[in-house]
């Protein structure tokens, strides 16, 4: 009977987590900064593991991001990529599969949610505080893209439910596969590694730290994770730059100011009702001296920590904390249906957590996902138009662009060059460290007739703020150039957080024809990334040739 109940309650969170999540699956126009990224890395992961480059694994990469310069593999870990590049394995570069991927580490991530907290209070507190977790609008809005954020969530929790076994257990294949999960959260996102302090802390409160320390397998353990995560820390020293900056750089580290951004933090991952009711529920909680709760609350207490030193302050790091606070949300029902008759117990607590949930989910449903129209009818257009193999795009939103030339190509016949890489480049925004590649027309012309560029996409508006860009435009209403094509853009995307900055839509897709166009493509591509710190140059002839023996 009690695995009936679970199989039960499992199965409706599932069907809660699909009407939540997957929402608007087959609309590939639906799009956030950053998950282009992702999603190209998992592109470039599936045809690697189809061509198999085995001689020269590294020129292969190269190769792929000067034709595809979308890739962040090496400023993020590549596990949720990998995972679905197997599932394209199947069913080709398609955008909507690596969402499905997405949703199979939510999957992970239920199952271990519910198992973890019913092992302290319970199947219906489990359920209640995991289905509050999934409905939460701030975390639902993250799998109708390709974000990282669900992916890793999932495998914390799945590693806080092993961790949590073994200290009530014992036993060290609990340890061993903890540790595991650790180390593919990690690749997941590096901000998993708060785990190992929570751990920490999770073993000093039952009082067993010491005890842990003086086993053979906590050193076993160790040694495993140390090896497991040594490949990631010698990724990390060599391409993330920007990672260690954001980790450990900056001056105002221990200012009131800094200490106080991830109370503000709070207000916008939770719903004011499920805050009020964790504040209510760890009150009480503490009231009760109810231990089971000591582990959530040092959750909190560690994210909070450990976000809070940590220089970047993006509003997505500390995402951990939320289930966390949605067990706390339901033990006030839990506590309170505890003094009701047996037969109105599960009633009361099912009732009480239904409705909150029913509400978020509502909040989830009115919000309207991000999306950008135009770019996949640009990438079409260019690969039925291009007189070369070369197409030159500088637009805000290149990452879709270039995820759409290499969807709708199944040869991989074009190479997309970046405005963005080659007339300047910057970091992970527009402001952050900063160059200028190009001094005017005459520059320009020269990346077009030595690369070979045929095609030219643009944006209408410049949104660099540099006047090479701006100079690109002009240049591209000469008599040089013709515009063949107009598409366009329709998003309800903002471009940067400043009230008086253009969105991305209400505009047009410009494709332009250089009419002096080369046939045979020459010269060396220098693709400043100084998101990693690194400037990758290859010959184009070259990289041609190569990419012909693997069509």
């Amino acid at each position: 009977m009690a695995r009936f109940r679970d199989e039960l309650l499992l199965a409706s969170l599932i069907a809660l987590a699909a009407v939540i999540l997957l929402r608007g699956l087959g609309n590939d126009s639906l799009g956030f900064p950053d998950a282009d990224r992702i999603l190209m890395d998992s592109v470039f992961l599936r045809d690697l593991l189809v061509d198999l480059p085995l001689a020269d694994p590294i020129g292969y990469t190269k190769d792929y991001f000067v034709q595809y310069p979308a890739l962040s593999i090496g400023y993020r870990p590549p596990f949720f990529p990998f995972v679905a590049a197997l599932l394209q394995l199947l069913v080709g570069p398609e955008m909507w599969a690596t969402r499905l991927a997405l949703f199979g580490f939510v999957l992970v991530g239920v199952a271990s949610s519910y198992f973890w907290i019913r092992r302290h209070y319970g199947p219906w507190p489990a359920w209640g505080a995991t289905a509050l977790w999934l409905t939460t609008p701030y975390l639902a809005q993250w799998g109708w893209y390709t974000m990282a954020e669900l992916t890793v969530l999932s495998m914390a929790l799945l590693a806080a439910n092993l961790f949590d076994k073994y200290l009530a257990e014992g036993k060290p294949a609990l340890l061993y596969w903890s540790v595991l999960a650790v180390a593919l959260a990690a690749w997941t996102k590096q901000t998993a590694l708060f785990l190992l302090p929570w751990f920490a802390a999770m073993a000093l409160a039952e009082g067993r730290f010491l005890e842990i320390l003086r086993r053979r397998e906590a050193w076993i353990a160790a040694f495993g994770l140390g090896v497991l995560l040594a490949p990631l820390v010698a990724m990390t020293l060599m391409l993330g730059d920007l990672n260690i900056e954001q980790s450990v750089g900056g001056t105002n580290r221990w200012t009131l100011a800094n200490w106080t951004v991830r109370l503000k933090t709070i207000l916008h991952h939770l719903t004011p009702p499920l805050l009020a009711l964790s504040v209510v529920g760890a009150i009480w909680a503490g009231l009760k001296r109810d231990r089971h709760g000591l582990p959530f609350a040092l959750l909190i207490v560690v994210v909070y920590g450990v976000f809070s030193y940590i220089s970047g302050k993006n509003d997505r790091y500390p995402i951990f904390w939320v289930p966390a606070f949605a067990l706390f949300a339901v033990l006030p029902f839990h506590f309170l249906s505890q003094r009701l008759p047996a037969k109105a117990t599960v009633p009361a607590l099912a009732l009480g957590v239904g409705v909150l949930a029913a509400y978020q989910g509502s909040l989830a449903f009115t919000k309207t996902p991000s999306y950008a129209t135009g770019y996949k009818e640009a990438a079409a257009y260019v690969l039925d138009s291009s007189e070369t193999p070369i197409v030159f795009v500088d637009a805000y939103n290149n990452g879709y662009f270039t995820y759409f030339m290499r969807a709708l190509d199944q040869g991989r016949s074009m190479v997309v060059l970046r405005g963005d890489k080659l007339l300047s480049s910057s970091a992970i925004n527009m402001a952050t460290k900063v160059e200028v590649h190009a001094e005017g027309r005459q520059e320009i012309e020269e990346i077009f007739r030595s690369l070979g560029v045929s095609l030219i996409v643009v944006e209408e508006r410049n949104y660099t703020g540099l006047d090479i860009h701006d100079e690109l435009r002009r240049f591209l209403k000469t008599d040089s150039f013709e515009l063949v094509q107009t598409i366009p853009i329709h998003s309800n995307r903002t471009v940067s957080v400043l009230a008086d900055f253009p969105p991305l839509g209400g505009q047009d897709l410009l494709v332009y024809r250089y009419k002096d166009a080369k046939t045979l493509t020459s010269g060396v591509v220098s693709l400043r990334l100084p998101v990693v710190g690194q400037t990758l140059s290859v010959d184009m002839e070259t990289m041609m040739e190569r990419r012909r023996a693997h069509p």
